[in-house]
């Protein structure tokens, strides 16, 4: 497959680590999501980049990217770190389109998807359930981390699991 793939005005693309500056402001200028360092997203960029895909409009502009690894332990297993789409662009199903596109460059390698997610995301608990119910698949919601885990003011991390090895 091509490193793009490109619907509309819409083009997505695996990250490089000219990516990781526009990255770290989106998620800087988005509320609700963790803030890692800017190094962070550079690193990422450079080192995650068959796991991960940015989403650009025909200016180039970034628009949102899903940032994923495979679990080391669970080398099958894509864990979706964060999803981030520009404010303009929510609920245009943008985060969704990325997802698929990113599971189905690399569907022969993964066989499920892991996230977590706090009580109260809701936009994320939909985007994954919608992503489960389009393939088939079944999905799993355990508790991860209790808020008393961390060593700051953070709620509970739950962490959903979707089973997409026998998905259509």
């Amino acid at each position: 497959m091509d490193r793009t793939q490109s619907a509309g005005t819409v083009r997505l693309d695996r990250p490089g680590t000219t990516d990781g500056a526009e990255m770290w402001q989106l998620v800087r200028d988005s509320s609700g999501l963790d803030h890692n360092s800017s190094y962070f997203y550079l690193l990422w960029c450079r080192d995650f980049a068959d796991t991960s895909i940015v989403a650009r409009d025909v200016s180039g502009r970034l628009l949102g990217f899903v940032a994923g690894f495979r679990r080391p332990v669970a080398p099958h297993t894509l864990f979706v770190w964060q999803i981030a789409v520009t404010a303009e662009h929510r609920g245009r199903g943008l985060g969704a389109r990325m997802l698929e596109s990113l599971v189905n460059r690399s569907e022969a390698r993964i066989t499920a998807i892991e996230a977590s997610l706090t009580p109260d995301n809701s936009a994320s608990a939909a985007l994954f359930d919608s992503f489960a119910r389009r393939r088939g698949a079944s999905v799993q919601c355990l508790t991860l981390f209790e808020p008393g885990h961390f060593p700051d003011d953070h709620e509970a991390e739950e962490l959903i699991h979707i089973d997409i090895s026998r998905s259509r």
